[in-house]
């Protein structure tokens, strides 16, 4: 720190050294710009009364030529005047001689008219008329298409006599032609519907007729009773030959687990009575032939219910075809042609009702026509009236109105322009005169400007040699202040520098006092720690503990029941296993002696060291332990607690619960919805 400190005060000596002689340089150098600027001074002066001499010119000129472009302007906007006055003076010439050429055109525009119109009118007529002819004839295909659809319905309705009609038929021709066409189809489609239904009717009742004597609901019930009471009757027949076959069975079944007791019996099964070889064989003999007998009525029995089964099939199937038949169907059909024949007869009906419809309106129709035709005189003698006033008869009146129409068009253009012809002209000689007065106005000024004698390029030189000898000055004045701002800073890092150079000496001595002091403090400290080396104090310790470990670990080993019959630990921490053949190294026993000998010295640190540790941690220490070493651990750890409580509390983190019996307090760690969490066992 002493050296840091001698070397920055060289330093700053240096420093200082080099600003003195820059203040010096800088004071020289302020002189010579401060004669310079003066010198500059004068020349600024000289150079801006030129330049404001010739911007008072530029002034005058400016205001000249201002006015000149005013004029100029003014002059411009008369020239276009004239120009535009003269283009309208000459479309006002050729617009009034046109108008003349198209006057006699524009006065035939409404003649044509009325003749446009009355030959349109006209041709709406002979449409009218057209369309007329075309309703008769459609009045014909109605007729016809009407008649051919009565004559249809004949075969089918009960008198062709229509004395009153009601029925609603629209009074509009194509309303009729589609009724009436509405009205053929429905006829052809009941008719189609009615043959249809014929035909099926033909069928079912065929078919019907095969299994009952008539096709009624009446017969078809009448034939079901009959052949569900032959059903019945089978039926009842069948269960009384099973009832029958059911005893036969149960009978015999008797009789040959009677055989069975027989066997070589010396008493009667049934009456309990002594039996003699002859008589056992006798009874024998008559079950066997009750056996014989029932087994062939059994058969018998069989034969007819075979037979009845058959029968019963028989007139299942018979009730099956008789059910099939339709005769609610067949009724139902009648029912269908009755009402469509019903149907036929109203559509009659209004088939005659169409026909006296199409007899008025045919009448009407005629009626109209030669009122159109009287029109249609009356409006060709109108048209030959407009064609002798005309001179012609048009070939394409309405062409020829359309271009009579774009004359007259023009000429509503062109009229307003013709008349306006003589005020133009008049406008037009007016702005002429004030051309003349512009122009000379323009000559005048032009000579003013000339007499001024203002050259811009002998401004523009006069106004940089100005900028030059003013930037110049600028300059040398920033430079002569940029030098005394310097000069300033200078004085100021040189007192601070002082200053600093001051400081530095004061802390320099005073380093060197504290300097001495801790030179002697070193000698102290070095004395100290030679005193508590490994050879020194910490020996001492070694040798005291070290005895009382070896003892209380040799206790607490012994408790395992180990082959191990001592072990012991040096003032140096050496731990010595020794077993009946001697001293062995610690890394040759097995994991659960290990595990043994790590707990009896953890135990015997914590006894020689009493009241020095709060708490021992153990994690796992069963590790590699069988179950029985377990068990003299927790004997152990028991004794350890009461022989004093050298340790006041252990923590053991332990898979095996045998641990749990020694414990004041159990935690368990369980896992809830993925998550750990710590809980007091109870």
């Amino acid at each position: 720190m002493v050296k840091e400190i001698e070397k920055e005060l060289e330093v700053r000596g240096e420093q200082r050294d080099r600003l003195k002689e820059e203040i010096k340089e800088l004071t020289a150098k302020i002189k010579d710009l401060e004669q310079k600027l003066a010198i500059i001074a004068q020349e600024l002066g000289t150079a801006k009364n030129e330049l404001e001499k010739w911007n008072e010119k530029r002034k005058k000129y400016d205001e000249l030529t201002r006015k000149l472009d005013q004029l100029a302007e003014g002059i411009k906007a008369v020239v276009r005047e004239v120009r535009r006055l003269e283009s309208e003076l000459k479309q006002a010439e050729e617009a009034k001689k046109r108008v003349r050429e198209l006057e006699p055109e524009v006065n035939k525009i409404p003649l044509l008219e009325e003749y446009v119109k009355k030959s349109n009118g006209l041709n709406e007529f002979v449409r009218e008329r057209d369309q007329l002819n075309k309703d008769l004839n459609r009045i014909s295909d109605i007729r016809q298409e009407t008649k051919e659809s009565i004559e249809s319905c004949k075969d089918y309705i009960e008198t062709e006599k229509v004395e009153e009609v009601k029925v609603e038929v629209p009074e509009e021709l194509s309303a009729i032609e589609k009724f009436a066409t509405k009205t053929s189809t429905e006829v052809r489609n009941t008719i189609e519907q009615i043959n249809k239904i014929n035909r099926e009717l033909e069928e079912l009742v065929s078919k019907a007729l095969e299994v009952l004597p008539e096709p009624t609901v009446e017969a078809k019930d009448a034939k079901l009773q009959e052949l569900k009471a032959r059903k019945e009757g089978i039926e009842e027949s069948i269960s009384r030959l099973k009832d029958e076959r059911g005893r036969i069975r149960g009978r015999i079944s008797d009789l040959r687990q009677t055989l069975e007791m027989l066997g070589e019996a010396d008493t009667c099964p049934v009456c309990k009575t002594k039996l003699t070889p002859e008589h056992r064989e006798k009874v024998k003999n008559e079950v066997r032939e009750e056996i014989e007998l029932l087994e062939g009525k059994l058969k018998e029995v069989k034969k007819e219910l075979e037979e009845l089964e058959l029968q019963k099939k028989k007139v299942e199937i018979e009730i099956d075809r008789v059910s099939k038949v339709e005769v609610e169907r067949i009724e139902r059909l009648k029912k269908e042609i009755a009402e469509n024949k019903k149907e036929v007869t109203e559509l009659y009906k209004t088939l005659y009702a169409i026909t006296q419809i199409v007899d008025s309106l045919e009448s009407d129709i005629r009626a109209k026509i030669s009122a159109v035709d009287a029109k249609i005189s009356e409006i060709e003698e109108i048209l030959n009236d407009l064609v002798e006033k005309i001179g012609y008869k048009p070939e394409d009146p309405e062409k020829e109105l359309k271009e009579l129409r774009k004359k007259k068009e023009e000429y509503d253009r062109l009229k307003p322009i013709a008349d306006k012809h003589d005020e133009i002209k008049q406008i037009f000689c007016e702005e002429q005169e004030k051309l003349k007065v512009l122009e000379a106005k323009k000559e005048r000024i032009q000579k003013k400007i000339k007499d001024l004698g203002y050259d811009e390029r002998e401004h523009e030189e006069a106004r940089k040699r100005y900028e030059d000898v003013l930037g110049k000055f600028q300059r040398t004045k920033t430079e002569l202040e940029d030098k005394k701002e310097l000069l300033k800073k200078s004085q100021k890092n040189l007192e601070k520098l002082e200053r600093k150079i001051a400081e530095l000496e004061k802390d320099l001595d005073k380093l060197r006092e504290e300097l001495e002091a801790i030179l002697k403090f070193i000698g102290k400290l070095n004395n100290i720690r030679s005193a508590f080396s490994r050879d020194g104090v910490q020996k001492l310790l070694r040798q005291k503990v070290a005895p009382l470990m070896s003892e209380f670990a040799r206790k607490y080993i012994e408790s395992f029941n180990l082959d191990i019959t001592d072990i012991s630990v040096n003032e140096d921490f050496y731990i010595s296993i020794i077993k009946e053949g001697g001293e062995i190294s610690i890394k040759s026993i097995s994991g659960g002696e290990k595990v043994a000998v790590a707990i009896a010295l953890r135990l015997a640190i914590a006894k020689a060291l009493a009241g020095k540790i709060s708490t021992i941690i153990m994690d796992e220490p069963t590790t590699h332990l069988d179950e029985e070493r377990r068990r003299e651990l927790v004997e152990i750890m028991k004794s350890f607690f009461k022989e004093g409580a050298a340790v006041p509390q252990m923590i053991v983190v332990t898979h095996h619960r045998e641990l749990e019996e020694i414990a004041d307090t159990v935690y368990q760690m369980e896992k809830v919805d993925g998550v750990s969490r710590v809980v007091e066992a109870t």
